[in-house]
């Protein structure tokens, strides 16, 4: 799909969206133990954004994920399942700012209930449980 941009074009690869599909965001990065937003997550904020714009009808859940293995969803205490529903809030509030309709939008924090690992041994794998995924709802 191609989309016009000032003088220049734009290309932007878009996925094809059906409901109940989940889309992992990519670099999304937010202030350790916070649910801020960092500046290098503007490029994928700004994908996710002209995709619903190209899009108007279609509804997200935007879910917010936390890496904390070793425990149940229950021993979570409250603050640690906060940050999975803050961050998906921020990107949520983030979409309501440029002009997304809150119809078209819910979140909602998973906390670790939805590990990727759940016994992570790498980086890599602590960083994707640390995730924020967007959930095509229609």
């Amino acid at each position: 799909t191609q989309l016009e941009k000032g003088s220049g074009q734009q290309i932007i690869k878009l996925n094809p969206t059906n409901s109940g599909n989940k889309i992992e965001l990519q670099n999304l990065q937010f202030v350790p133990g916070k649910s801020i937003l960092l500046d290098a997550s503007n490029a994928e904020l700004e994908r996710l954004y002209l995709s619903l714009m190209m899009n108007p009808q279609q509804r997200i859940e935007v879910g917010g994920h936390i890496n904390v293995p070793g425990k149940t969803p229950e021993e979570l205490t409250d603050k640690q399942h906060q940050l999975s529903v803050d961050r998906a809030k921020a990107v949520f509030d983030f979409l309501v700012e440029k002009g997304i309709s809150k119809k078209r939008l819910a979140y909602k924090g998973y906390g670790n209930s939805e590990m990727i690992y759940s016994e992570p041994t790498t980086d890599a794998e602590k960083s994707r449980n640390r995730r924020v995924e967007v959930k095509i709802l229609d």
